[in-house]
């Protein structure tokens, strides 16, 4: 899986505030306090209405795929099927960047051990810039089924460095974000990462749908490799300062069948994932975290700051583990006491912008609404 994230756009161009800030970007003025991201996907349109609740400083359009010769192979309906995002971002005036993914080791090594690939790749990213409405590239390459090649990795930061400065020396200066997962091989390493305006670390999936124990998404802390207490170790050691990283949040949950009652009990099957709120797109049947807290119980870990619930089946038990508002304020406490640059939020609208809209107003000091879970 999701980021992601200093606005300023509407000031360009007014000389006495450019004596002031130094520079002029393409971004619109920031909220004061970390930033809130939207990773908007193609297959669940944004609503203006949401957005402005949410007071996203950014979205991200998920995704374009890229293929193994390096050219885009899917770009999911963008430009031509992506009107409404184009149009929120116009009339909201927030910036807009696209998401470039490569999800496995072949196709890494494919694109950056073959020059022309890599080459194609990088004209790629060139002609998504000439729609004067994109406002950067977001890198989404993550695998877990090898290691990047020393030749490959090489191949990266030259990619990086001609991308960085091409984004730089636009017209209109764009920006370049790149997503690093935990638990795979290092793609990046501190000059390749000083090479991005943002850095969006992902800090869920702490368990997944295969899991061989039920257990929290995106715990602070506990005994899971990906924590946010994790994520900032790794952070620090790669250099990255804080005000340019942020976490991804995810705004969905994982639900599986297991052995007991406990909630971190081991899973005797794969997992669903569950949204926060009912969809209206959804398939009939699929779970959500709304619908199944009407019915069960649930609980809040100290531990990890992640919430579940707990229900009998036919076949047994099922445990479902969710990032919901009580874990939300937990973590906007852990983002402000790190000072962290902010929050990715993935898949923006699978919590019918509650959760999101709330961050918004913790950001003006407004408390996060009390909830049990």
């Amino acid at each position: 899986m999701k980021s992601p994230f200093p606005l300023i756009r509407a000031l360009c161009g007014l000389g006495l505030i450019l004596l002031v800030l130094g520079a002029c970007t393409s971004d619109r003025v920031l909220t004061k306090g970390p930033q809130s991201w939207a990773y908007s996907s193609w297959w669940l349109p944004l609503t203006e209405q949401g957005v402005r609740d949410s007071g996203f400083d950014r979205l991200v359009f998920f995704e374009i795929e890229i293929g193994s010769d390096g050219r885009i192979a899917n770009a999911n309906g963008w430009p031509e099927r992506q009107g409404r995002i184009r149009r929120i971002s116009s009339a909201l005036e927030l910036p807009l960047d696209l998401t470039l993914t490569i999800k496995d080791h072949p196709k890494f090594e494919a694109v950056f051990s073959d020059p022309d690939a890599s080459e194609r790749l990088f004209k790629e990213c060139v002609s998504l810039l000439d729609d004067p409405e994109v406002q950067g590239i977001h890198l989404d390459f993550e695998f877990y089924d090898g290691e990047a090649s020393p030749a490959a990795a090489a191949s990266l930061q030259r990619f990086l460095e001609r991308l960085s400065a091409v984004l730089k020396d636009a017209d209109t200066p764009r920006k370049l974000s790149i997503f690093v997962p935990m638990g795979g091989p290092a793609l990046y390493d501190r000059a390749g990462l000083a090479l991005a305006d943002w850095v969006v670390i992902q800090a869920y999936d702490a368990h997944w749908l295969t899991s061989p124990n039920a257990g929290p998404v995106a715990p602070i802390s506990g005994p899971e490799a990906v924590t946010w207490e994790n994520v900032l170790r790794e952070a620090m050691a790669l250099g990255v300062p804080r005000d340019r990283i942020l976490l991804s949040y995810p705004l969905y949950g994982y639900e599986w069948p297991v052995s007991s009652q406990a909630p971190r009990s081991p899973t005797t099957g794969p997992g669903v994932m569950t949204t926060l709120e009912p969809m209206d797109n959804q398939t009939p049947g699929t779970p959500n975290v709304a619908e199944r807290l009407t019915r069960y119980n649930c609980t809040h870990e100290a531990l990890s700051g992640s919430s579940n619930y707990i229900f009998p089946t036919p076949n047994g038990w099922a445990v479902g583990w969710f990032e919901g508002m009580n874990a939300l304020g937990k973590k906007i406490e852990f983002l402000n006491r790190n000072k962290f640059g902010g929050i990715a939020f993935f898949v923006a609208g699978y919590d019918k912008y509650h959760l999101t809209s709330a961050y918004h107003q913790s950001r003006s000091g407004a408390k996060i609404p009390a909830s049990k879970c």
